[in-house]
């Protein structure tokens, strides 16, 4: 009896498009749903690194204040942040760092140059993206020819102090590269 499926965001990949149609069940989503949550997620958590929360939670539950001035966090004003996808989230984001005097650079090669300007967006190469930047945000969609899109030789083009946060599909990025580089380095 079931008549449609609404999906909150712009992705629906989880959901049996066959399935529905074979049934005549309707499918719909509301791709603007979860702009804001989904990019200010991501800033959280780059905050949350920057400033080595994780590590202060730590120290706060083992009560071992004296380690608080050995655990120092660093700012995220004047980095350099690169955003891989410049749509819907990917714009939100680099909306939301703009008080930080970040640099923005962006991988997203259907980007409209005159709106990133807009933003303070500078539109450059993936590789150039993971070799300049201090943090990388993911916000690619998942598709045929975005699916494995982040490899090895960009992750291995990281700086050795850079963070990389994925708030979008999980399956944009080669996961055993993944796992084997943060193993080793």
């Amino acid at each position: 009896r079931l008549t449609v499926i609404a999906r909150a965001g712009a992705g629906y990949d989880k959901i049996d498009v066959e399935a529905c149609t074979d049934n005549d069940v309707v499918l719909f989503n509301a791709p603007d749903a979860l702009t804001h949550s989904t990019a200010s997620s991501a800033l959280l958590l780059m905050l949350a690194l920057a400033k080595k929360l994780p590590e202060h939670e730590k120290a706060a539950r083992e009560g071992r204040w004296d380690r608080q001035a050995a655990i120092r966090g660093e700012e995220i004003q004047h980095k350099t942040l690169g955003i891989v996808g410049l749509g819907r989230s990917g714009r939100e984001m680099a909306r939301l760092v703009a008080p930080f005097e970040m640099r923005v650079l962006a991988y997203s090669p259907n980007a409209d140059p005159a709106d990133a300007a807009a933003l303070g967006v500078e539109l450059v190469s993936m590789d150039e993206v993971f070799s300049q930047s201090d943090y990388v945000s993911v916000h690619a969609s998942l598709r045929p020819d975005t699916r494995g899109m982040i490899r090895r030789e960009h992750l291995l083009l990281m700086k050795p102090t850079a963070y990389f946060v994925n708030i979008a599909r999980g399956e944009l990025v080669d996961q055993h590269a993944l796992t084997e580089i943060l193993q080793q380095r």
